[in-house]
């Protein structure tokens, strides 16, 4: 088992579409896709095929309602991987977005939109094409903090395909589907980054002298 640590992450919001929030301590989910949290992992270092993986990320504080959430993989290509976590905090408004820092409009601040499968702009974090089909959907996940939210990758091939592109850094998305407010889990800034634990195939043992 191999254990990653996120090395990037922000949320977005529809109300604030150019902020930046890089820099927050929280990853913010809601249940609708006003509000979009994203998550990045390196794989460079991961140097033996992918065979199954585990994301899981920490619940920072306790709510009444329970929350139903979709996790999905990011279309990878360059210009969607090289993304920018930026400085901003939207716990206090925070600022607009400087120029490669990801937002919920833009890749990069004015003058560069995020890229589907085909290589066509997409509108924003919520935009369809984005986004490759779900790795899960959670239903009615209770609210405790403390708590850690693990999703099972059991096909791992897109991760050996990211692995291998010149770019290999993977993005998810996390955005809720029902619950009742704000849901926090924790960001890296916080201390607890999420995780992603790799299961990977061992290279073969060398032949024994006879």
């Amino acid at each position: 088992m191999l254990e990653l640590t996120a090395g990037k992450d922000l949320f977005g919001r529809s109300n604030r579409r150019n902020a930046n929030s890089g820099a927050s301590s929280s990853l913010v989910l809601a249940p609708n896709l006003s509000v979009v949290s994203l998550v990045a992992f390196d794989l460079s270092g991961v140097t033996n095929e992918i065979q199954s993986a585990e994301f899981s990320f920490r619940i920072q504080e306790t709510h009444a309602v329970p929350l139903s959430l979709t996790v999905a993989p990011m279309v990878h290509n360059e210009q969607n991987a090289s993304w920018a976590e930026g400085a901003g905090d939207l716990g206090v408004l925070g600022r607009n977005a400087r120029i490669g820092e990801a937002t919920f409009q833009w890749r990069a601040f004015r003058d560069r939109q995020w890229l589907d499968a085909k290589e066509r702009p997409v509108t924003n974090l919520a935009d369809a094409g984005l986004w490759k089909p779900a790795l899960a959907t959670r239903s009615a996940i209770p609210w405790i903090s403390g708590e850690w939210v693990t999703v099972s990758i059991n096909d791992a091939a897109f991760l050996e395909e990211i692995r291998n592109h010149e770019v290999p850094q993977v993005t998810f998305g996390l955005w809720g589907t029902s619950g009742d407010g704000i849901y926090r889990v924790n960001a890296k800034e916080s201390g607890l980054p999420a995780k992603l634990n790799l299961t990977v195939k061992l290279p073969p043992k060398p032949a024994q002298p006879e």
